[in-house]
């Protein structure tokens, strides 16, 4: 049985190299083309095998789960099974600095790629004059700085007690050490003066200093520019 070879899976890794007695323990789950199709047993099936697992290692009955999030991924492909922790939490999409949104925004991750793919480069202004909640702006800036996209989010690694404590804060120190400073020619316009009002806050989060106006004191621009 399908549901016997996820069992013998979480019993081939040593949960106790990652998991603490306190941990609290969340199973995601996916199956695709295979035999045990439903998430959901999956999930249940795996969940049980790891607080077996954790129970019998550390010798308790019952384990409190009060303690940091480990979130457990288990997925089944053609009736192979893995099984992955989590180190990102929140989808990589996320960038930390989009705390207000306006109806239908556009990832930040999205965002960035559009604007790699236009051409722009940092000699060249840049305009959004529909720029909603300045996802693309902000993102355009960002490379032209050469900030980190992940440097102002939190990741679920960091509460792994297994990573040495300061490897986030080693690599945050080191991408915050290779940002530039450069002047860019970046402004954002919107019709709706609410949404200028969200971008000035994302900007500051995200670490950078840009143009934003209201639609209706767009003006031609003076040399060859992009506009998004």
């Amino acid at each position: 049985e399908i549901s016997e070879c996820l069992v013998g899976s979480e019993m081939c890794i040593r949960d106790r190299d990652y998991l603490l007695r306190t941990s609290f323990i969340h199973v995601n789950g996916k199956s695709a083309k295979s035999r045990l199709f439903s998430v959901s047993d999956c999930q249940s099936i795996a969940k049980k095998a790891i607080v077996d697992s954790l129970s019998r290692e550390y010798g308790l009955k019952i384990l409190p789960e009060n303690g940091r999030r480990i979130i457990i991924e288990i997925g089944i492909l053609r009736d192979e099974v893995t099984v992955a922790l989590d180190c990102c939490g929140a989808g990589l999409s996320r960038r930390g600095y989009r705390t207000y949104n306006v109806p239908a925004p556009i990832s930040e991750t999205l965002g960035a790629a559009i604007v790699m793919l236009s051409g722009y480069r940092q000699t060249r202004p840049l305009i959004d004059p529909m720029c909603g909640s300045g996802t693309m702006p902000i993102e355009a800036a960002m490379i032209a700085n050469n900030i980190a996209p992940g440097i102002n989010r939190e990741f679920a690694a960091e509460d792994w007690h297994f990573l040495q404590n300061n490897a986030f804060a080693a690599a945050r120190e080191q991408a915050r050490d290779s940002v530039r400073r450069d002047t860019v020619d970046i402004s954002g316009r919107d019709i709706d003066p609410h949404s200028i009002e969200l971008c000035k806050k994302h900007a500051k989060k995200a670490g950078v200093m840009l143009d934003w106006l209201s639609l209706i004191h767009i003006s031609e621009p003076t040399r060859h520019s992009l506009i998004s």
